[in-house]
C-alpha cells in the first residue's frame, strides 16, 4: 500500500574534528569528513548535553529554527538546544540525508521524542525536517537555517491521548490489510474497506525524471474487483511503528512500510489510512501509499 532505534553516540562528541574548508567542488574525502560531522551532530542534538551541541557552531554561530528569533552565540544557542532537550528528555536526532552544494550542506533529519518534560503533554512526536548550514573556514557552522513543518508539530503535540484498546483494535484492522495484500483475495480486502472510499497511490514514473510521479486512484469498489491471486507472494510490513490519531468516529493511521515479492525486497515508503467506525467496526474508508526504491532502511 511504518520506531525508533535511538542510539546516541554521545562519546564522539568528545572529539570534534574541524571539517575542511568549502571548496567550490567537493572532494570524496570532504564528503566523508561532512558525512562524519553531521552523524556527531545528530547525536549531539540527541546528548541531552547542550553545550556538546553549541560546540559544532562557530563561536559566533547562528541558529535559527522557521520564523522564530535566532540565537546568536554559542551561549544563545546553548540555551535554545537546552529548551528542545527539557521539553523532550528522550529526543533523537538522525541523520536522514545530507545535501551539498558550494556554499551550504543541507542536514536533513528525522527527530523524534516525547513531550514529557515540565508542562508537557506526554504525546509523541515523529517530524522530518532539516537544517541549511554555511560553514566557516574551521568547519564549524556559522549559521543553521532549520526548517519543519510547524502544523504538523503542532498536531502531534497537542493530539488528544489515544485510547489503547480503539488503537489496538484500529492496527489490528491494519494487520488484516496487510493479509489481505499477501492474499490478494477480494473478500479480505471486502471485509475491512468501505466500499464508497478511494484508493490511491503514488510511484515513480517509468522514464520520468527523479521527481516525476504517476498517482493511481480508484475507488475501492474498483480496487476490490481488480484483487485476485496471480500466484506471486506479496508481504508488507511495518518498518517502525505507526502513527494513530483517533477523534471519536474518525482515525488515521501514519506509517513507513517495506514491500517483498517472491522473497526479494521490491519497495519501500509510507502507507496513510483513513478509518471510520461503522456498526461499532473500524473500516478503512480510504487508503494512500507511496511506492519509493531510494532511502530504503532495508535496500
Amino acid at each position: 500500500m511504518h520506531k525508533h532505534l535511538p542510539i546516541v553516540l554521545a562519546t564522539t562528541l568528545l572529539a570534534i574534528t574541524p571539517l575542511a574548508a568549502c571548496q567550490p567542488e567537493r572532494q570524496q574525502g570532504d564528503v566523508v569528513e561532512l558525512r562524519d560531522f553531521a552523524t556527531r551532530y545528530a547525536a549531539a542534538w540527541s546528548s541531552q548535553d547542550p553545550e556538546a551541541f553549541a560546540a559544532f557552531f562557530a563561536e559566533d554561530g547562528v541558529l535559527r529554527v522557521n520564523d522564530g528569533d535566532p540565537a546568536v552565540g554559542r551561549a544563545a544557542i546553548t540555551e535554545m538546544a537546552q529548551s528542545f532537550m527539557t521539553a523532550f528528555p528522550d529526543m533523537v536526532v538522525r541523520l536522514d540525508e545530507l545535501r551539498t552544494t558550494a556554499d551550504h550542506v543541507e542536514f536533513h533529519w528525522h527527530w523524534t521524542g516525547t513531550n514529557s518534560g515540565p508542562g508537557g503533554t506526554g504525546n509523541a512526536v515523529d517530524l522530518r525536517g532539516y537544517e541549511v548550514w554555511t560553514l566557516d573556514d574551521n568547519g564549524l557552522i556559522l549559521e543553521s537555517l532549520g526548517y519543519y513543518d510547524e502544523a504538523d508539530y503542532s498536531r502531534q503535540v497537542n493530539a488528544r491521548p489515544v485510547d489503547a484498546a480503539e488503537r489496538d483494535a484500529i492496527l489490528a484492522v491494519m494487520d488484516k490489510a496487510f493479509a489481505a495484500v499477501r492474499s490478494s483475495e477480494p473478500e479480505d480486502w471486502r471485509a475491512i474497506q468501505l466500499a464508497e472510499g478511494t484508493t490511491l497511490s503514488f510511484r515513480p514514473l517509468t522514464g520520468g525524471g527523479p521527481d516525476e510521479l504517476e498517482m493511481r486512484i480508484s475507488n475501492n469498489a474498483e480496487f476490490i474487483a481488480n484483487e485476485k491471486p496471480d500466484g506471486h507472494e506479496y508481504i508488507e510490513r511495518w518498518t517502525e511503528e505507526p502513527t494513530v490519531l483517533i477523534r471519536g468516529p474518525i482515525a488515521v493511521v501514519w506509517g513507513e512500510y517495506e514491500f517483498w515479492i517472491d522473497g526479494e525486497f521490491s519497495h519501500c515508503g509510507v502507507d496513510s489510512a483513513d478509518l471510520v467506525k461503522v456498526d461499532g467496526e473500524w473500516k478503512i474508508a480510504n487508503f494512500m501509499w507511496t511506492v519509493e526504491k531510494d532511502n530504503c532502511p532495508t535496500a
